[in-house]
């Protein structure tokens, strides 16, 4: 059966700084899902992107798109101003300042299709203002499918000249019980519990909370550390670390969470099977480690799946 994936959240123009002295320019965050989840469902999936984009890139994301015959872009909607751009200055190999203008206008829920049976709708938080908490409830009742909520950049404020920077103060509890599974990294995760989580045992605490207040599965990951998934089984709170994948020498960063989510989503609609599915989620996210651009996994990508053995 064919599945259907919604992705909500901005694309956007690229600048990469890396922490080696180069500089990448191109199309980044949801493109790297619509991509990778086109290329891994094949004919087995519709990719459906939900977002607003700058006349000034229209032409091109669609031209981009329409060889990928199971993406579908009528949710994509021109809007009058440019594109956000987005700068990444990297200062060290995971750390990075983040510099963000011209973000587009948030998503509203009319906007949305209704008629369309989701077997998942993502949520990701690339610029952290593609939707409001109120529409996100309006969304979430209005559509009845598993959501997917990459946290991302929900957390980061606005600043001179764009500068993106974690709004720590502010009270997030609002966020803890969000959708049916939710991804974060450890910077992310802090900021949502109000408190460091300086060792694994409080990563483990505050992951295994979200579990125990409804969430389904929660997702944490820690870059080359690899990741822990939280799940339910049956009555229990369980957890499961999994490892990183580096298949190569050289790393570019950018994306691998959205690599990571996109081979989680493919995998679990597939099986159902958490644990499963974060495994082969690390193992498509450690593809991307290597890849400077999204569109450098087009010509290429099953062809990594084939050499490093992903199934």
């Amino acid at each position: 059966m064919v599945k259907r994936i919604a992705v909500l959240g901005n694309i956007c123009v690229d600048e990469i700084h890396t922490f080696e002295g180069e500089i990448i320019k191109g199309f980044g965050g949801t493109i790297h899902n619509h991509l990778i989840l086109s290329l891994l469902f094949g004919k087995k999936g519709i990719i459906y992107p939900v977002c607003k984009v700058g006349y000034d890139i229209y032409d091109d994301i669609i031209k981009k798109y329409i060889p990928l015959n199971n993406i579908d872009t009528s949710g994509i909607i021109k809007v009058n101003k440019k594109n956000n751009r987005v700068k990444l200055i990297y200062y060290s190999r995971s750390e990075r300042k983040e510099y963000s203008v011209s973000n587009p206008p948030e998503i509203k829920p009319d906007e949305v299709k209704k008629n369309i049976n989701w077997d998942l709708f993502m949520i990701n938080f690339v610029s952290g203002i593609e939707i409001s908490r109120k529409s996100f409830e309006q969304l979430y009742k209005m559509i009845d499918t598993t959501f997917f909520v990459d946290m991302h950049s929900l957390f980061l404020g606005f600043g001179n000249n764009g500068e993106r920077y974690y709004r720590e103060d502010d009270d997030w509890s609002i966020w803890h019980n969000t959708g049916d599974i939710i991804q974060m990294n450890k910077k992310e995760a802090e900021i949502l519990s109000g408190k460091k989580l300086s060792t694994e045992k409080s990563l483990i605490d505050f992951g295994t909370h979200l579990i125990r207040i409804g969430v389904k599965i929660v997702l944490i990951t820690l870059g080359e550390k690899g990741s822990i998934i939280f799940y339910r089984d049956g009555n229990n709170q369980v957890w499961e670390k999994i490892k990183a994948y580096n298949f190569y020498d050289n790393s570019y960063p950018t994306g691998c969470g959205d690599a990571f989510s996109s081979g989680f989503i493919y995998k679990y609609l597939q099986s159902g099977e958490p644990v499963e599915s974060a495994i082969f989620a690390s193992k498509i996210a450690g593809i991307k480690a290597g890849i400077k651009k999204p569109e450098d996994l087009m010509n290429n990508f099953h062809k990594y799946l084939y050499n490093f053995n992903i199934k």
